[in-house]
């Protein structure tokens, strides 16, 4: 093909596309005339042109009415011809509200007219300075016949685009856990306004780091567990954000927004929340001891079996809050004329009355309870870590995987009460009542059971390694599969008619200890003192007390079938048949 051949083929293709957009073009402004027909028409028709002539009606028959007066005619006159258009019995302000619609509407009304004319040029200038390769690109954008209501939706949603676009242009994009690690790990600790909105940060360690985050966008976090103390949040948008068991210690989040925030179970010992917003937060079982919580805002927030020891709530909003099972001491600070016994709180001070109350899970460390009444009590899993609870009475109550490590429990009643699986070691339990009580699996390692009251207590599989059990009454109990070593303490102890068949007693001290009619069938016993030990009617039946310290023990009516005293020291010993031992 010729060169003038290519050329005149390629004319031909331009000429076809430039018909083409045209015919589009064409189409296009069809659907602009049809809307600016459909607006002038809405203009033309409008309302206020009826009440103009209706206004028009009424000032011509008052003219009228006027100029019958005779005395007044020729001055009302010319103040009628100058006076603004306005219905009869109509006041000043309703006069002024109509005008201000028409005006407001009379301007949209230029604006959408503005908007088509705008419209139409820059579709004009499209067709000026476009070259062919973008005449190509707009001919197979735009390429479709355009009805009234095809025109109508497409101008709509260019509109609404045009508002999210603004809107998005004044929003940071959110910073990724990535990134925020990436600048942490470089030294940088003022966060101050970062945008971390819905940032994953759950289980990660930031504590007493000197991070700032005040005024950070922190909306929807994810930052359970995660550890926070004495980081900086003052003015922080945590709106909906999760913190469940997170570690806030003497953290500050005065002012800050945590409104809908899941905070249960989260520790804010010694935080700063004044006039932070909590509305609708939970907060079950959060530890809000020694807290700041002036001006707060809780209003239907959740606070069930929260611990408000010694926190300040001094004005806060707590309409609508819930703080049933919640605990607080004397030191609480409270609103005025706030109704705490409506409100199902507890007071945790000693010698208070908590009958059958329900402290189930609460935290109660370090508490003082002394002499309080917790009889049939509540307390499974509470937290009660060195609290005093010495003379108390919690006779029928429930304890199961409580912690009582290193409570004070002198003198208690704990007659008949559950305490499976709970925690009592280094407790002190010294001449405490615990007859009867259910222990299983209990842990007294290194607890002080000194003349306690164990009698017919369930003591199965528990811990007794390092326990003091000097004097202690163990009658009836039982000791199947329970712990022992050789630092358990059973010197005077009453272990009459208990089953310690098998257990390894090797090496513990149980001088004058009392086991009569104890069945020792198979028991560990090698190198124990049980120097006058009563071990009367006992079943000592294939029992080990080789190299075992018997000087006046009373086996007298014991069974020792069997039994192993090699190297044993049985010197002024009573043997079953009575005779002493030389």
């Amino acid at each position: 093909m010729s060169d003038s051949q290519q050329d005149l083929a390629s004319l031909i293709s331009r000429i076809s596309q430039l018909e083409e957009r045209q015919n589009v073009s064409a189409k296009y402004m069809v659907g602009l005339k049809r809307q600016f027909d459909s607006l002038t028409q809405e203009f033309n028709t409008r309302p206020e042109l009826q009440q103009i002539e209706s206004f028009k009606s009424e000032i011509s028959a008052l003219q009228q009415h006027l100029q019958q007066l005779p005395t007044l005619s020729n001055g009302l006159d010319t103040e009628i011809k100058d006076a603004p258009a306005e219905p009869e019995k109509l006041d000043d302000a309703e006069v002024v509200r109509r005008f201000t619609e028409r005006v407001e509407q009379q301007l949209r009304q230029e604006a959408l007219e503005k908007m088509v004319i705008a419209s139409s040029e820059q579709l004009a200038e499209v067709e000026v300075e476009t070259d062919t390769a973008e005449a190509e690109e707009a001919v197979e954008q735009i390429t479709r016949v355009f009805s009234d209501q095809e025109f109508k939706t497409e101008r709509a949603m260019w509109l609404v685009n045009r508002i999210y676009a603004a809107e998005e242009d004044t929003q940071e994009i959110p910073v990724t856990a990535e990134e925020f690690w990436q600048w942490f790990n470089e030294g940088k600790r003022d966060f101050t306004g970062i945008n971390l909105a819905g940032i994953d940060l759950a289980g990660k360690n930031l504590e007493y780091a000197g991070l700032n985050l005040s005024q950070a966008n922190l909306t929807s976090a994810k930052l359970n567990q995660a550890k926070f103390c004495a980081v900086n949040f003052s003015g922080a948008k945590l709106k909906g954000a999760e913190l469940y068991e997170a570690n806030l210690q003497e953290a500050n989040l005065s002012n800050a927004n945590l409104e809908c925030t899941n905070l249960c179970k989260a520790n804010l010992f010694k935080t700063k929340l004044e006039k932070a917003n909590l509305k609708k937060a939970k907060l079950e079982g959060a530890n809000l001891r020694q807290a700041v919580l002036i001006e707060v805002n809780l209003s239907q927030a959740d606070l069930r079996r929260a611990a408000l020891s010694s926190a300040n709530l001094e004005g806060a909003n707590l309409e609508g809050v819930n703080l049933q099972q919640a605990v607080y001491n004397e030191k609480t600070v409270f609103p005025k004329d706030f109704d705490l016994i409506k409100a199902g709180a507890y007071l945790i001070a000693a010698g208070s009355s908590l009958l059958k109350a329900n402290l189930t899970g609460a935290n109660l460390n370090e508490v003082n309870l002394s002499g309080a009444n917790l009889q049939e009590a509540n307390l499974n899993s509470t937290q009660l870590r060195s609290a005093d609870l010495s003379q108390a009475t919690l006779s029928r109550a429930s304890l199961t995987k409580a912690n009582l490590n290193g409570a004070k429990l002198l003198q208690v009643h704990l007659n008949s009460a559950n305490l499976s699986e709970a925690n009592l070691s280094s407790a002190n339990l010294t001449a405490a009542n615990l007859s009867s009580a259910n222990l299983t699996a209990a842990n007294l390692s290194s607890a002080n059971l000194a003349a306690a009251n164990l009698s017919s207590a369930n003591l199965s599989s528990a811990n007794l390694q390092k326990t003091n059990l000097a004097a202690a009454d163990l009658s009836f109990a039982n000791l199947i599969n329970t712990k022992f070593d050789k630092r358990t303490n059973l010197s005077g102890a009453i272990l009459t008619d208990v089953n310690l068949a098998g257990i390894d007693l090797q090496g513990i001290n149980m001088v004058r200890a009392n086991f009569s009619r104890a069945n020792l069938c198979g028991t560990w016993l090698t190198s124990s003192n049980l120097r006058g030990a009563n071990l009367s009617s006992a079943d000592l039946r294939g029992a080990n007390l080789s190299y075992a310290y018997l000087e006046g023990a009373n086996m007298k009516g014991a069974n020792l079938s069997g039994v192993i005293l090699t190297e044993a020291k049985l010197s002024g010993a009573i043997m079953p048949d009575g005779t002493t031992h030389e």
